[in-house]
């Protein structure tokens, strides 16, 4: 019997690692260690681990990478992959005291310059890359400037954050100041004001080495339910562009708009990690995460393969129990991807009893 494959996985954010386990858990022959950086971190209620432990390397990096060492050591750990955009960073930083193969990463300021909306913004414009016309709004103080160089509608986001979380339309100069005078969570200055784009979402997630993507897929939301995966040379090219400006290594996600004004494709923000829709790629035909893992071991990979409709498990399972549709009609990736939450439940329950 062929000996499995013992894979660690450093875990920070809870939701989006158990993306992560699921694409682990479809991958034949592997062991799923997980080292969590809290002790509450949704991972460990998961049915589909192997062995879970946790250790503040967030807070003690230095000490914990030397535990982490000794684990690999210990259980032959083959590959560690970064979780997130703070693992990646740890993983990065210390990369050269593991004896396991490290997935893609690449250091904490490059991270942050993909991650903060503006530094993003700033690079892309330098870099002549279409985005929308975006503003650094500082203080309240600032909205009159704002708006005679932007036009109405707008969208408002925090500098940080992820899955649209304080992301808002604004119609007009008035509702923009109602909003920072709420003293909300999501009207914290500074903030990014961004010119809307009517269109279409379109986006792009990869995995790149070096500033040359690897590894991607093409996605479009045809509705909130829905996904089609799909190629788009403008999308692929402009993401190429990026990578490049960047030299670029680690996994990610572009999100992008496909305009309905000009048809043309704006790149909105990215996201330099895993991201929430990782699990509708491996129903459609492409595993990050097992790429991932082949191309860090040196075995052939796929560059692409995520291909037709997918609909997200709601949606489905409503199909489903309705008879529009039938299991056997499903591939066995989509099958999975369909019964990983069903038959994971208890994570799911523990992250709604929290919310």
């Amino acid at each position: 019997m062929e000996k499995k494959l013992n894979i660690l996985l450093l875990a920070g954010s809870g939701a989006l690692n158990l993306k992560v386990v699921y694409c682990l858990n479809a991958i034949d022959n592997i062991k799923v260690h997980i080292c969590s950086s809290t002790p509450d971190n949704l991972v460990k209620f998961s049915r589909y681990k192997d062995h879970l432990f946790h250790l503040p390397w967030l807070e003690k990096p230095e000490s914990c990478s030397e535990d982490i060492k000794q684990y690999c050591i210990d259980n032959n750990i083959k590959v560690i992959i970064p979780g997130d955009v703070n693992a990646t960073a740890f993983l990065f930083e210390h990369q050269s005291n593991f004896p396991a193969a490290i997935f893609p990463c690449c250091s904490k300021d490059m991270l942050d310059q993909l991650d903060n909306k503006w530094r993003f913004a700033e690079t892309l414009v330098n870099n002549h890359i279409r985005t929308p016309k975006t503003l650094l709004l500082n203080n309240k103080q600032a909205v009159k400037s704002i708006t005679d160089n932007i036009s109405f509608p707008i969208m408002v986001k925090p500098i940080y954050g992820e899955s649209w979380h304080g992301v808002l339309l604004m119609e007009s100069p008035r509702e923009l100041m109602q909003h920072l005078e709420s003293n909300s969570q999501y009207a914290q200055l500074p903030l990014i004001v961004q010119e809307y784009i009517p269109g279409i979402d379109i986006d792009l997630s990869f995995i790149a080495k070096e500033g040359q993507i690897l590894i991607s897929d093409v996605q479009r939301w045809l509705n909130e339910d829905e996904l089609s995966f799909e190629a788009n040379a403008e999308v692929s090219q402009l993401s190429k562009d990026i990578v490049s400006a960047f030299n670029y290594s680690g996994v990610g996600h572009f999100d992008m708009r496909l305009s309905t004004t000009d048809n043309r494709v704006y790149v909105i923000e990215c996201n330099p990690r895993f991201w929430f829709s990782i699990t509708a790629a491996m129903a459609q035909g492409l595993n990050f995460v097992e790429q991932g893992i082949n191309y860090t071991l040196g075995k052939p990979f796929l560059s692409s393969g995520a291909k037709g409709c997918y609909l997200l498990p709601k949606k489905q399972l409503k199909k489903l129990l309705s008879g529009q549709s039938k299991l056997s009609q499903l591939s066995h990736a989509q099958r999975h991807s369909l019964t990983a939450t069903l038959f994971d439940p208890l994570p799911h329950l523990v992250d709604l009893w929290r919310k």
